[in-house]
C-alpha cells in the first residue's frame, strides 16, 4: 500500500507518495488550478505514474496547505503540523522551521519532542513571499532560480529601502534605469527580504537546528543571506518545496500502520 500526502498551495500543488517503508516512490509539483481539486487529481496521477503505481494501491490520503479543504482526502491537517513532520523526517532534529510560500511565510518553534511550541505567520504582505521573488525575477528577465545565480555574482548589493512589494518593484525598475548591474539589484533584493524575515522572526524564539523549506528555499543566495541575518545555520532539505506534502504523507503512513483509516 502507498501513503499519499497532498500540499495544496496557492500557486503550486505538491504530491508525495511513500511506500510502507517510508521511502518516496513518486512525487509531483504542478501549478494550482481552479478548482484546486482538479490540479490535485492531475498531480496525483503524475506522481502515481512516476511511482509505477495505481490508484488502488493508495491506502490513505492526507491533505494540507492553503486549499486542503478543496482536495479529496481522508484527513486534513494544517501546514504548520505537516512542515514540522516533514522537516523532522529529513533532518532528524529540528527546533525551528522557516517556511516561505508563494503567498505567506511562517516561522515555527519546535519543542524537544518534535511538538509545535509556537509559530508566527505573515499572510498580509507579499514582500516576504515566493510571489515577491517571482515579480522581481520578471523585472530582471529571469526566473526565481536564475535570480539566485545572478545574486551570487554580486560583490556590492544595491540599496533597497522599500519593504512593500509594490514599492520595491518600483525601486527595482528605477535601479535598472539607473544602470545598476542586475547582480547587485538581485543581491540587494534578497538582502532586503532576509532583513524583513529576520524582523518577523523576532516575534518568536528561534534556535538551531533550523530548517528552511518552501520553494524559495531552493534559492541559495536567499538561504545564505537569511542565515547571515539571523545567525542561524540553516539546513535545506533536498526537495524543500515538497516538505509539507512529505509531512502529510508521513501522517498517512502512520495512520495506515495503526489501522486508523484505510481507503476502501
Amino acid at each position: 500500500m502507498i501513503a499519499c500526502g497532498i500540499d495544496s498551495g496557492s500557486r503550486a500543488m505538491k504530491v508525495v507518495l511513500l511506500d510502507e517503508a517510508g521511502e518516496v516512490r513518486g512525487s509531483s509539483i504542478l501549478p494550482t488550478s481552479s478548482p484546486p481539486g482538479k490540479s490535485a487529481e492531475e498531480g496525483l496521477s503524475l506522481a502515481l505514474e512516476r511511482a509505477g503505481a495505481l490508484r488502488a494501491d493508495i491506502g490513505a490520503v492526507t491533505a494540507t496547505g492553503y486549499g486542503r479543504k478543496s482536495v479529496p482526502a481522508d484527513r486534513r491537517l494544517t501546514e504548520i503540523t505537516c512542515h514540522v513532520r516533514g522537516a523532522l523526517h529529513t533532518t532528524g532534529d529540528v527546533r525551528t522551521v522557516i517556511d516561505i510560500g508563494a503567498q505567506d511565510s511562517k516561522v515555527i518553534s519546535v519543542g524537544p519532542q518534535g511538538e509545535v511550541e509556537d509559530f508566527v505567520m505573515n499572510d498580509r504582505c507579499a514582500a516576504g513571499t515566493g510571489r515577491f521573488l517571482e515579480v522581481i525575477s520578471g523585472i530582471l528577465g529571469t526566473d526565481v532560480s536564475g535570480l539566485s545565480d545572478i545574486a551570487l555574482a554580486s560583490s556590492a548589493p544595491a540599496p533597497i529601502s522599500a519593504v512593500c512589494v509594490v514599492f520595491t518593484e518600483s525601486e527595482v525598475v528605477s535601479l535598472v534605469a539607473q544602470g545598476y548591474p542586475s547582480a547587485d539589484i538581485a543581491a540587494g533584493v534578497l538582502r532586503a527580504m532576509a532583513l524583513r524575515m529576520h524582523a518577523f522572526m523576532g516575534r518568536i524564539v528561534t534556535r538551531e537546528p533550523a530548517v528552511f523549506v518552501g520553494g524559495p528555499a531552493r534559492n541559495e543566495a536567499l538561504a545564505a543571506e537569511l542565515g547571515a541575518r539571523t545567525g542561524l545555520v540553516l539546513r535545506v532539505p533536498p526537495d524543500p518545496q515538497l516538505n509539507g506534502a512529505l509531512g502529510a504523507a508521513l501522517f498517512s503512513l502512520e495512520n495506515m500502520v495503526a489501522g486508523d483509516y484505510i481507503r476502501g
